[in-house]
């Protein structure tokens, strides 16, 4: 699907913003917190997982098999 996109495109579309009324209803209907250093979010198997918006924050997305 992203196949196609070079680098620079991946990295401004994970860094777009939201419209101030997107965010607004997020922060208004979700949950607001802080997330420890090496929390996981949820992993690859996970059968569900949260939406995650990042108000401020680097994340870093793991490949389980490359730890194999």
């Amino acid at each position: 699907m992203f196949e196609d996109l070079s680098y620079d495109e991946l990295k401004r579309r994970a860094n777009s913003s939201l419209r101030d009324a997107v965010v607004a209803t997020l922060r208004a209907r979700g949950e607001h917190r802080s997330v420890a250093l090496d929390e996981t979010l949820y992993q690859v198997d996970d059968r569900q997982y949260p939406f995650v918006y990042a108000v401020s924050a680097t994340l870093q997305v793991r490949d389980p098999m490359a730890l194999y």
